[in-house]
């Protein structure tokens, strides 16, 4: 199976949740991460505008191809062995209810991340000292 890069705000709480929960669901090493607020973010070498990457998630398969949107939730979860949600969220009879409500999430991104992520960050990191950072902090490019 091939490796799958998701490219992800590192100031967003929720987002960095999701990275976290993944990060320990990762023991077969076929996730890799890349932080889009990173000043040193070079977008020649990962062939993706930041701001672009920043409207909705995207993610890279080892073959160069690019996923957007729901697909790159399926094939993360299916490479940190979360079958049944990877299959639910592959599923074409579901894909426009999935696309239709991830526009919606995508589009609020920041504010829902400013109520809910700082507790799912700490959930999901188990008490263990993490950086949360405000939702609305800038990032290393326009979102």
């Amino acid at each position: 199976m091939q490796k799958l890069t998701i490219y992800y705000d590192g100031q967003c709480p929720l987002c960095l949740a999701e990275i976290e929960f993944l990060k320990t669901r990762n023991s077969r090493d076929l996730l890799a991460f890349v932080d889009l607020s990173e000043p040193s973010l070079d977008e020649d070498k990962h062939q993706i505008s930041c701001a672009m990457a920043l409207e909705r998630i995207h993610g890279r398969l080892g073959d160069g191809r690019l996923l957007v949107g729901v697909p790159v939730f399926a094939e993360a979860y299916r490479r940190a062995g979360l079958h049944a949600l990877s299959w639910l969220l592959s599923q074409r009879w579901f894909s426009p209810v999935l696309s239709g409500a991830y526009s919606v999430f995508a589009r609020y991104r920041r504010p829902i991340s400013r109520t809910i992520g700082p507790l799912l960050l700490r959930l999901v990191t188990k008490g263990k000292p993490a950086t949360i950072v405000p939702a609305d902090a800038a990032t290393g490019c326009a979102p």
